[in-house]
């Protein structure tokens, strides 16, 4: 897929790093048959990750001028994101995560001693210099790195890469000498629990909650509609330029750069909630291939912000599919280059939405 509007290349004076640690050679990958496995299972954590299991747990704060987010040390995930300029129906203002559930974002491979690591279960180490809070209005954009030393020559780092003026940013994961411990020629970069419900009517919010992947042109979705029903899922296989989960307002996309996905994988479930409520919580992976070289690296662009027809369309990966915006051949058309621009252009006079569409 092309390289989007929003990830233009960074200026390298205009970026803190915050790394360690050096490549090394391409190594022949062993013969072994692939397995299947979802997001959502555990395993324990085998001879390779267990002395990983426990820890202390400490916290990064990155601050923008359109977010504060929050990053742990426990899974290396983002426990967090809070949008500025935006509210939910009590006031406070929107955080996408389930911060309850100890946070999202993390990563699931076999090893080679047959276990299922989720590395949500691990305490990464932290970025080196001991700064612990960051503000991206000094600086264009930010690279924090959570190393994971398995031992002396091997190790897995997860490097993210935040932007000053943009609700996306960076993945970046990178193993070294992993070859004799990852198995199955794959692995998945997961997103467990869904967005955080933002409307008082969580009913009213189901009704647009749903998870999509979206490959040449084709958009597959889930849709746990039903309670008391077992998840709804959808396994696709080849590449995919995209896959994402939705509530009314806002959206979660992993969108692969390097190396082109191999698949992935949509889960749903609807549950009950107290008062006459129900929600839906959407499990996403995106699949990459593993190589067994001595070096691997990917990059994933994350999307973690606002349904803004603009915004998600400047990514040029089709991201504006998840929005409903009518019949593909009639309609859409019509709401995306007449609709829209004419809403756009009496809300720079009237800011209220709600005034916007009664004139």
């Amino acid at each position: 897929a092309p390289t989007p509007k929003p990830e233009n290349a960074l200026r390298q004076d205009s970026t803190t790093s915050l790394t360690r640690g050096e490549a090394g050679r391409d190594s022949i990958r062993r013969s072994e048959q692939p397995r299947e496995f979802t997001p959502g299972n555990s395993d324990s954590l085998g001879k390779f990750f267990s002395a990983f299991r426990s820890g202390p747990e400490t916290s990064i704060r990155i601050h923008s001028e359109l977010f504060d987010g929050l990053l742990s040390s426990r899974g290396a995930q983002i426990t967090s994101w809070e949008l500025r300029g935006f509210k939910d129906w009590s006031g406070h203002p929107v955080n996408l995560i389930h911060q309850e559930r100890g946070g999202d974002c993390g990563l699931l491979f076999y090893t080679s001693d047959g276990k299922l690591i989720n590395t949500k279960n691990l305490t990464f180490g932290l970025p080196g210099g001991g700064k612990r809070d960051y503000d991206l209005s000094e600086q264009d954009s930010l690279k924090v790195e959570f190393p994971l030393q398995i031992n002396a020559v091997s190790r897995i780092v997860k490097t993210y890469v935040f932007y000053k003026n943009r609700y996306s940013f960076d993945i970046l994961y990178r193993f070294e000498r992993m070859e004799s411990i990852v198995s199955n020629f794959e692995y998945q970069m997961v997103w467990e629990n869904g967005i955080k419900y933002q409307e008082r009517n969580s009913v009213d919010e189901s009704n647009s909650a749903m998870a999509y992947s979206y490959s040449g042109g084709e958009l597959v979705d889930v849709d746990a509609s039903k309670v008391n029903e077992p998840p709804v899922k959808q396994s696709i296989s080849g590449r995919v330029q995209w896959v994402a989960t939705r509530n009314k307002y806002f959206a979660l996309a992993f969108i692969p750069r390097e190396p082109e996905s191999q698949g992935a994988y949509l889960e749903g479930v609807r549950q009950v909630m107290p008062n006459g409520g129900a929600e839906e919580f959407y499990n996403i992976g995106l699949r990459l291939p593993y190589l067994g070289r001595m070096v691997e690296e990917s990059r994933v662009t994350v999307f973690l912000g606002p349904l803004d027809f603009n915004i998600v369309k400047s990514y040029n990966v089709g991201l504006e599919n998840m929005m409903s915006l009518g019949a593909a051949w009639i309609i859409r058309p019509i709401t995306e280059y007449v609709m829209i621009p004419l809403f756009q252009l009496i809300h720079r006079v009237i800011p209220n939405y709600g005034f916007v569409i009664i004139v």
